[in-house]
């Protein structure tokens, strides 16, 4: 094996992790400014994917000319996988909220990579076990079996491979920073259907249920009072302008009617809705 080809698989296989993980964990945070962190590495490392496209090709040809169907399908699923996962990324941050053939850009990109992490465990099963050769020796010679190619290798650190390593973190930053993509907060939100309720998206919680809530059962609960759409439209209305993010059924830019009722006396530790 060539030099230069253990150094990019280390260091595609790395930046595979780190685009996994950090995937992963922008789900779970939301505040400032660990999460703008987090997501700047996601993407920072999923661009570095494809400053190692070329290298990679070249590895890949190399291989497909070799024997084993298995190894071959898993590899070319595999390559699809994460072309999806990097292309609906890509197609995400700069087209935003806008579905394509009924799925959104981030639901392909999260199935594409979910299906990605387990074709890489069988990628780097196949390519590392191997079977190995009885010895030649007699008395204390080893038999024929199978064994374990190492992932990491003490030469996989050495002084060259760490500055080709800095070399891609380097432009993949570059690419993440001249990338052009919609402006966004921080939740990586960004402004869809203001002003037009029917523009705006209908999203929700993974695990959420749809909410679906009848007019004349509805309520909103408060300290000592409980409302219903008659009373709340017979209050004194205003009207606000205010983000927000991930927060069903209002969203990004909506205009909030009924505020002045959170606001009043009492009323202003909040309340519960209801639709019973």
């Amino acid at each position: 094996m060539n030099r230069w080809i253990r150094p990019v698989n280390v260091t595609l296989l790395a930046l595979l992790v780190i685009t996994t993980a950090s995937g992963g964990l922008a789900f779970l945070v939301g505040a400032e400014p660990f999460s703008g962190g987090v997501v700047a590495v996601h993407g920072a490392s999923g661009l570095g994917l494809l400053v190692l496209v070329p290298a990679k090709v070249r590895i890949a040809r190399r291989g497909l000319r070799r024997p084993g169907r298995s190894r071959k399908v898993i590899s070319l699923a595999f390559t699809v996988s994460v072309g999806l996962a990097v292309g609906s990324g890509l197609l995400h941050a700069i087209g935003g909220f806008r579905p394509y053939l009924g799925l959104l850009p981030m639901q392909i990109h999260v199935g594409a990579a979910l299906v990605a992490v387990a074709l890489l465990v069988g990628h780097v099963v196949m390519h590392h076990h191997h079977r190995r050769a009885p010895s030649r020796g007699g008395v204390g010679g080893r038999g024929a079996g199978s064994g374990w190619r190492p992932l990491l290798r003490r030469t996989d650190v050495d002084r060259r491979v760490a500055l080709r390593g800095a070399g891609v973190v380097a432009a993949a930053a570059v690419l993440w920073t001249v990338a052009p993509g919609r402006e966004r907060r921080f939740t990586g939100s960004h402004q869809v259907g203001s002003g037009d309720p029917a523009g705006m998206p209908v999203t929700n919680w993974l695990f959420d249920p749809v909410p679906v809530l009848a007019a004349a059962q509805w309520r909103l609960r408060l300290p000592g009072n409980v409302l219903d759409l008659a009373a709340l439209d017979a209050r004194p209305q205003t009207t606000l302008r205010a983000p927000r993010s991930c927060s069903p059924p209002r969203r990004p830019g909506a205009r909030s009617r009924p505020a002045t009722v959170a606001r009043r006396g009492s009323w202003s530790r909040g309340g519960a809705v209801s639709g019973g």
